[in-house]
């Protein structure tokens, strides 16, 4: 049943949070609190500005932090034909994202992110499609009107076609630069249980626009974080997005004009030197296709563990998941994305 995998979800961080009640939770570094540095990883997403979710604080001046993350998704969409359009997408994203934080006084935070981005028929496809056997998940959806089990493994297909039978996008496998964004933030308030802070970013066009690696375009946008505890061990946080684009490379007619986006996370300190996040994704599309089920809310769910070794290295771990999740039937929840996405970091604060 497609309601197993929520069930599972929730049993296992039942199962975790008895578990860690006993350890102290004292000591986790100021700075290595906050959700996790996911985002939609579906390619016509990947090329736009968007602002990962974020803590309301900022770094000391003086202090900064580096970090790269691995992001692996199955991005597998292939919903029913509506209003004459077709959308395929089956291909696996490989991203590596490397990200540079500068404390600079006066409540200000700079940042820089410089993504290495390969797509291709990658690995996942038969541990997933075993996995959907296993949770007996392998029939049609509104995400893929043909079931899994009829997707042949390891393609790199990304395409969608007008109702006349030309193609707008037929890409295949592709690797290179992605587009660079900077950022930068100013604390609004921090009050010690709460705290808020604005960020302001820009998008350069560093990467391929002709495959998709890229926007071809400058993006910019502004932001909002906020965040509150709840105790000792529970800080809940919200970001908030609008986010302005120029036209794609290639997809003028079918570039968004903005897009909104929003997020929610529950950070739970497990121990004085882990945590557990869940985390929820939600935005537009920046890419209108034409049709229905590929132009709703862009939306995943993620369930996150951070371990910090020692005070200066925080370590990621991170699972995330589309509309599946929820029977595809909450889009409130999780909607469109790849099915799933594995996520590895590392940050290092000096």
């Amino acid at each position: 049943m497609r309601f197993w995998k929520p069930a599972a979800w929730l049993g296992l961080l039942l199962l975790t949070l008895p578990a860690a009640c006993c350890l102290a939770q004292d000591s986790f570094p100021a700075e290595m609190k906050g959700p996790a540095d996911l985002r939609n990883q579906r390619p016509y997403q990947l090329i736009f500005l968007a602002f990962s979710p974020e803590s309301a604080t900022v770094l000391e001046n003086g202090r900064s932090a580096g970090s790269v993350q691995f992001d692996v998704a199955n991005n597998l969409l292939i919903p029913k034909k509506t209003n004459g359009v077709t959308v395929h997408e089956d291909a696996e994203t490989q991203r590596a994202a490397f990200k540079v934080r500068r404390g600079i006084g006066h409540g200000l935070e700079a940042s820089l992110m410089l993504p290495v981005i390969a797509r291709d028929g990658g690995f996942l496809d038969k541990l997933v499609s075993n996995y959907h056997v296993l949770i007996n998940d392998t029939h049609t959806t509104p995400d893929n009107a043909i079931g899994r089990n009829k997707v042949s493994a390891y393609h790199s297909e990304v395409f969608f076609t007008r109702p006349d039978g030309t193609n707008v996008v037929d890409l295949h496998p592709a690797a290179g630069l992605g587009d660079a964004q900077f950022t930068l933030k100013k604390s609004l308030w921090s009050s010690g249980s709460t705290a808020g802070a604005i960020r302001g970013g820009v998008k350069l066009p560093t990467g391929n626009s002709n495959t998709l690696l890229g926007s071809g375009g400058v993006d910019s946008g502004v932001d909002f974080d906020a965040q509150a505890s709840f105790g000792s061990r529970l800080t809940g946080f919200v970001n908030a997005s609008y986010v302005w684009m120029q036209k794609a490379h290639g997809l003028n007619a079918y570039t968004a004009k903005n897009m909104l986006h929003g997020a929610v996370a529950f950070e739970y300190y497990s121990s004085s030197h882990s945590s557990w996040v869940l985390q929820n994704d939600l935005g537009q599309a920046g890419i209108k296709t034409g049709n229905d089920f590929a132009d709703g809310t862009q939306g995943t769910i993620a369930i996150a563990y951070k371990y910090s070794p020692r005070e200066d290295t925080l370590l990621t771990y991170a699972f995330t998941e589309n509309g599946g999740v929820v029977a595809d039937r909450a889009s409130w929840v999780a909607n469109v994305g790849p099915d799933p996405t594995l996520s590895v970091g590392w940050t290092r604060f000096y």
